[in-house]
């Protein structure tokens, strides 16, 4: 009977240990550039369903800890966001383009601010 027990045991070790690798944070680290490839400084990097958020430096290098599989969306004003999940290797390297459709010209005059008219 002990044979048995210590075997169930053993397979139930087996079996629950690649869900508690995955409910672990890793350390994520990446470059957000430009399309032309120069580095985006300010990104909000964030983890999707938390309030967990870095921010890239002026190389455009960011550090966040994330579970593996986890989605990180990536955004900058002016930018497309794009939403990325954490591989493996938890390295990532993304390129946002312009959103113009989310720019508007604004001119600052004296105290306030006014638009631009086009």
């Amino acid at each position: 009977m002990r044979g048995r027990f210590t075997f169930v045991f053993f397979i139930y070790c087996i079996m629950a240990l690649p869900l508690a690798l995955l409910a672990q944070d890793i350390p994520v680290t990446g470059k957000v550039t430009e399309q032309n490839g120069s580095p985006l400084p300010g990104v909000t990097v964030r983890l999707e369903g938390t309030t967990k958020a870095a921010s890239t430096d002026a190389n455009g290098v960011f550090n966040i800890q994330a579970p593996l599989g986890g989605k990180l969306n990536i955004s900058l004003i002016g930018m497309t966001t794009q939403t990325i999940t954490v591989p493996a290797d938890g390295r990532i390297n993304v390129s946002l383009s312009a959103n113009s459709k989310d720019l508007t010209e604004v001119v600052v005059v004296g105290y306030g601010t006014q638009k631009k008219p086009l």
